[in-house]
């Protein structure tokens, strides 16, 4: 990150990190108070909240490698 100092920019990659585990925690609550009606709507959006989980992990995964280059 050029430009900010090692400590702005950890503090930066922190609130990324917080905001993405606050998303799939969001997302977990949302799905589990949703009231579906049929099997196949939730196993549909099941499908789709596990890939917004995945991609929320693949990017706190790319936030720690970060870390670990320092």
């Amino acid at each position: 990150m050029a430009g900010y100092t090692h400590g702005t920019s950890r503090r930066y990659i922190s609130l990324y990190r917080e905001s993405i585990e606050k998303t799939i925690a969001g997302v977990n609550k949302n799905f589990r108070q949703m009231d579906f009606e049929n099997a196949d709507a939730k196993n549909e959006m099941e499908e789709h909240i596990n890939n917004i989980i995945t991609y929320c992990n693949q990017l706190l995964y790319e936030l720690d490698s970060i870390f670990l280059m320092d």
